[in-house]
C-alpha cells in the first residue's frame, strides 16, 4: 500500500470509494476534482495495486487545519490508515 499526493487520475477511484462508504449521493466527480485544485486544499489517497483504498482531504485556512472528507474502504479499516493520513496532513 502506497500513500500520496492525489492526483487527477485518481478521481474516478476516491469517487467509488466514497459511494461505497456513503452511499451513491457522496461526491460527484466534479465535486472531487473541485477540492483536489482548491490552493487551501491538501488531498492525499491510499492506493493498493492501483486501487484507492483511502482518502482525506484537508483544508488549511491561516492557521487552522479542517478535515473535508476522510474515508477508508471498509475491507483496510482498523489498520491505522486514517490515523497515518490525519497525522501526514498536520
Amino acid at each position: 500500500m502506497k500513500a500520496e499526493a492525489m492526483r487527477p487520475e485518481h478521481i474516478r477511484g476516491v469517487k467509488t470509494l466514497l459511494d461505497l462508504c456513503f452511499g451513491a449521493s457522496a461526491w460527484s466527480e466534479d465535486s472531487i476534482r473541485s477540492e483536489l485544485e482548491k490552493n487551501d486544499s491538501v488531498c492525499t489517497v491510499v492506493t493498493d495495486g492501483g486501487r484507492v483504498v483511502a482518502y482525506l482531504a484537508f483544508e488549511v485556512i491561516a492557521d487552522e487545519g479542517s478535515v473535508v472528507e476522510l474515508a477508508v474502504d471498509p475491507e483496510y479499516r482498523r489498520r491505522g490508515m486514517a490515523r497515518k493520513l490525519l497525522l501526514g496532513a498536520m
